[in-house]
């Protein structure tokens, strides 16, 4: 009985220890770094009273994709400039959001003058106003009037990684098994959508909008994000947080439907059209009622969206302005041509400054491979935040 009760202290103990590291492990390398991404960056070990504060807003772009918080441009650059300039504090604020849109930069953009009180504002944004119905400050027939959707990101993390009722569950150990079984879960899943129709929950929809149809795109399998996101809307339970909540379904249809010529604006419309003659209850979801209009009247949308974001970046330069902070708005570095136009035109017409990171990338690109920057059609790789990085600290360093 001893050897058997030692025997099982042992193989507990083991397992504490086992789980111990995993827990240590992960914090330090930064998996699951999404969940603990860091965004101030604050030189707090300079003996001085000078400090320059910088923010970078914007979209995923600004965020950081997919690569790790110290690889994004704004942590490189916060490095580069605390190390050239040794008599002054450095601060860098990274305030991008996946998804977010022009509306939502200039909403939450006195919130940010407020709590940072910056010397200069970095801004990339516009790629996402063309697919992004979001628009905190309006409603109209193609927009949705939702203040709070950064916000209730809150409530789609709680799906996917369940609620932190206890200990365990606030650990990144449940969070490494738990996205481990999801992607195990769903690749089984997604085999079986190619002959059968599958019910699955929000949950386990995770590793699908993050990871496969990320596959799928470097893949070039456009049609077949459209195909498996039109699926998975069918699929999913009424109360889904990816009908009213979480736009990555209808990100992945958007985008996808610009690099493919299989499905017309006028057939997605349809599909969505379809799925809610077949679903009642979905009837009243606004998100995929203002996608059906956005993908029934494509060019009228594009020209209001057009017109918004040269609004919203001439606002966004003006109340900057006002509060004495220097504004350097940035061109994209993926071939967003429509937005990079506008925002050329708007920095012109404003005389701002400008970093077109676009004529950068496109001259590297004559004689390098994409994928050397890209990770997959739109956002850069750690070597592309580099180079993003040493294009804003160039402009800078005379300035600071």
């Amino acid at each position: 009985m001893k050897n058997f009760i030692k025997y099982i202290s042992g193989f507990l103990g083991i397992l504490f220890l086992s789980f111990l590291f995993l827990e240590i492990i992960l914090n330090i390398s930064g998996i699951l770094y999404r969940d603990i991404r860091k965004k101030e960056f604050m030189d707090s070990n300079k003996n001085t009273d000078q400090t320059v504060t910088i923010i970078a807003m914007g979209d995923s772009h600004t965020y950081g994709g997919n690569v790790k918080y110290d690889q994004t441009y704004s942590y490189l650059l916060w490095e580069k400039l605390r190390a050239y300039q040794k008599n002054k504090k450095i601060n860098l604020i990274n305030a991008g959001v996946c998804e977010y849109n022009s509306s939502q930069v200039l909403y939450e953009l006195d919130k940010n003058i407020a709590k940072h009180n910056p010397n200069y504002a970095i801004i990339l944004v516009g790629s996402s106003d063309f697919w992004n119905l979001i628009n905190p400050n309006e409603k109209s027939s193609f927009t949705i009037k939702n203040p709070s959707y950064d916000a209730e990101q809150t409530e789609i993390k709680q799906r996917i990684y369940g609620k932190e009722n206890n200990i365990w569950q606030k650990t990144k150990s449940y969070k490494f098994f738990r996205l481990m079984i999801l992607n195990i879960y769903f690749k089984k899943a997604v085999d079986k959508m190619e002959k059968e129709f599958i019910k699955i929950d929000d949950s386990s929809l995770m590793p699908i909008t993050s990871q496969i149809f990320m596959e799928m795109f470097k893949k070039n399998q456009h049609s077949k994000v459209i195909e498996y996101s039109l699926k998975l809307l069918k699929a999913l339970p009424p109360d889904s947080i990816y009908y009213d909540k979480s736009l990555s379904i209808f990100y992945a249809i958007s985008i996808a439907y610009q690099f493919q010529s299989k499905y017309s604006a006028i057939e997605i419309a349809k599909e969505l059209e379809s799925i809610l003659s077949q679903r009642p209850e979905i009837q009243n979801k606004e998100f995929i009622l203002k996608y059906i209009n956005y993908f029934k009247e494509r060019d009228k949308f594009e020209l209001e969206a057009q017109k918004r974001l040269e609004s919203n970046l001439i606002e966004i330069n003006k109340r900057l302005r006002s509060k004495k902070i220097t504004p350097i708005f940035l061109t994209y570095p993926s071939e967003y041509k429509i937005a990079n136009r506008i925002i050329k035109k708007t920095t012109k017409n404003t005389d701002s400054y400008i970093i077109d990171l676009e004529s950068v990338f496109k001259n590297l690109l004559l004689s390098e491979n994409k994928e050397k920057y890209f990770d997959d059609d739109e956002h850069i790789n750690a070597k592309g935040h580099r180079i993003i990085a040493d294009e804003i600290f160039n402009f800078l360093k005379s300035k600071i």
